[in-house]
């Protein structure tokens, strides 16, 4: 190990680092457990995060091999898809952000309660939140803070670049249906009444009421 640190740290190109990478890349796309290989969304999990890994440990060489990561990425992606396909399941394609265009704009086009367009926005926040690319999912706690004036600060450790991603938090230049400040300004302007909830058409959660401790 100590051995290939070395030698990636050598390498200003940054190519011993990609053919590191390209190696780890077959091993986990090979490598069989006592539950087989490894699904497709675990081995495309491993290879990002050591290359973010290597990343941070080598910043100098973020630059000259991204695009080869990123094919490697792709590449490892679309085999155990292909691997998955003829043993296991077709597993139906994620939802990108050109099909929530499509589905936020039918809904606005064909809307006629403001219940529909609150559908239309909770889709949108949900694809932001629970979506594959999202950076909110990887927001952890000590992320978020609140100043002593009130003020929210979201800290992005690490966004990745358009092309491996898909999205950003910002709108799309030519089309601002999928933004999410978009989507809670909707929200909040066809609300019938004032109300706690944010989308008031969700049904309300009951309390979990904690057990008494015993004393004794």
């Amino acid at each position: 190990m100590e051995f290939v640190q070395a030698s990636i740290l050598l390498d200003k190109s940054g190519k011993r680092l990609a053919a590191t990478m390209d190696r780890f890349g077959f091993y986990i796309d090979t490598n069989e457990g006592k539950k087989g290989k490894l699904a497709r969304n675990t081995a495309t999990s491993y290879h990002r995060n050591v290359k973010l890994w290597l990343f941070d440990l080598y910043p100098h060489l973020r630059v000259p091999p991204e695009l080869i990561l990123l094919k490697q990425g792709k590449t490892l992606d679309k085999h155990c898809l292909k691997r998955e396909k003829g043993v296991l399941i077709n597993k139906a394609p994620p939802c990108t952000k050109e099909d929530l265009q499509c589905l936020i704009r039918y809904v606005y086009s064909t809307a006629r309660v403001h219940g529909d367009y609150q559908d239309a926005a909770l889709a949108g926040l949900m694809w932001h939140f629970f979506g594959r690319s999202s950076d909110l999912g990887y927001i952890k706690k000590q992320h978020v803070s609140v100043s002593a004036d009130g003020a929210f600060y979201l800290r992005l450790l690490r966004v990745k670049t358009a092309e491996e991603q898909g999205l950003t938090l910002i709108p799309g230049k030519s089309d601002f249906l999928t933004c999410p400040l978009h989507a809670l300004a909707i929200t909040l302007a066809t609300q019938d009444v004032p109300c706690s909830a944010l989308i008031n058409q969700l049904p309300n959660l009951a309390p979990n009421e904690a057990a008494p401790v015993d004393s004794g």
